[in-house]
């Protein structure tokens, strides 16, 4: 769990994505003016009062919150290996909600004990596996096994200069044939693969309040602030400053 709030944020984002999946529960929508746009079902959903929505890492959306709309808000990765989200091809989900707002609003309002945590995990975990449950996921079976000193190697070296030649090496394999490989058993290419581990990472960096943005550029590999800021809005459709503003509100 990266993120765990309560609140309101009144919003307005166009063809934005994050690395983290988001549970967003709505506690109070009173002009049903606020929605969410999925761009992979091409549907717009209104925020319904009680219901629980469920979005993806690295799905594209639309989000507009007015400044009425209360909601609870879960951020987290749940990976297999490194990088690699059991939910980063799932699909945009909606689930009605019953008991779950209330244990959040206690574990909100109490003291951060071990209990707490243990029982977020706890309801954190029953959610994901429904969210499986009602939408199996392929990505689950994909052979993610066969590259595990892959992911120490990239866990260790990821930086905007690590190439996918240098992982092709790493396999003892031609760039060509790691490249065919890789996106037949994982399902996505070698590129796709670095640019979502270097996005969590920038985003991990930019959670944590008072770091300059040059710093995190810099953390990354990338030769300026200019470079690292277009990389980010190129992929996440915001500029690492508006994430950061977002991320701390707990807007999706």
């Amino acid at each position: 769990v990266t993120h765990l709030a309560k609140g309101t944020h009144p919003c307005h984002v166009q063809m934005a994505k994050h690395s983290v999946n988001i549970f967003f529960f709505v506690l109070e929508n009173p002009d049903n003016k606020s929605y969410i746009k999925n761009y992979d079902s091409g549907k717009r959903h209104v925020f319904k009062k009680g219901v629980m929505y469920f979005r993806p890492c690295f799905s594209l959306s639309d989000v507009h919150l007015t400044d009425d709309v209360e909601f609870i808000s879960i951020h987290f990765n749940m990976d297999i290996c490194y990088g690699t989200d059991i939910f980063q091809n799932s699909e945009f989900m909606k689930i009605p909600s019953d008991e779950y707002p209330e244990r959040l609003l206690r574990l909100i309002n109490s003291t951060n004990d071990m209990s707490s945590i243990c029982e977020l995990k706890s309801i954190l975990y029953s959610l994901a596996a429904l969210v499986l449950k009602n939408a199996p996921n392929e990505f689950l079976s994909a052979k993610w096994d066969d590259y595990r000193d892959l992911y120490t190697f990239v866990k260790k070296s990821c930086s905007a200069r690590l190439t996918v030649d240098a992982l092709a090496e790493q396999m003892n394999l031609r760039r060509e044939v790691f490249s065919r490989r890789f996106k037949r058993d994982t399902g996505l290419s070698p590129k796709e693969f670095l640019t979502r581990i270097l996005l969590r990472k920038a985003s991990q960096s930019l959670i944590k309040p008072g770091i300059p943005l040059k710093e995190v550029a810099a953390e990354l590999d990338f030769s300026n602030e200019y470079y690292f800021s277009r990389f980010f809005k190129k992929h996440f459709g915001i500029t690492p400053g508006q994430y950061r503003k977002q991320i701390h509100s707990g807007v999706i």
